[in-house]
């Protein structure tokens, strides 16, 4: 459980960016289109879809491992993040294996079982991802 925890957390990690990083959350407040301050599932499925477009340069409709990669700064750790999303292994990311398993992260996440994600179960989460990998290593 804590592994599936890990991974999924990482996928709706990638989709906020960088929320809570410095505080601010103003990507948090970009994906909350209806400036409730709780994200609904169909929030954070849009602004996954918008990133996977925005990461699509080519517009082939499938991410690349450059691609994907852009401005990493552990190329190892990128590399394993898409091996974990390649589903089909076939050296692409095609908009359903980015999409895959988003509703069952929010349903992990959404610790009161609201269908929302407040700002708590978001910071709650990402302590938990960084305490899964301090044990990693």
């Amino acid at each position: 459980m804590q592994r599936l925890t890990f991974v999924l957390s990482a996928l709706l990690l990638a989709t906020a960016a960088s929320a809570y990083s410095h505080g601010h959350g103003r990507h948090l407040r970009a994906m909350d289109t209806n400036q409730d301050q709780l994200l609904s599932l169909g929030e954070v499925m849009a602004a996954r879809d918008a990133r996977f477009i925005k990461l699509d340069t080519n517009g082939d409709k499938a991410l690349s491992t450059k691609e994907l990669n852009v401005n990493v700064r552990n190329p190892e750790r990128a590399q394993k993040r898409f091996a974990r999303l390649d589903l089909n292994k076939d050296g692409f990311v095609n908009a359903r294996e980015w999409s895959e398993n988003i509703a069952e992260l929010f349903a992990v996440v959404d610790s009161n079982a609201d269908n929302l994600l407040s700002r708590d179960e978001f910071r709650a989460m990402r302590q938990k991802r960084h305490e899964l990998r301090d044990k990693r290593g």
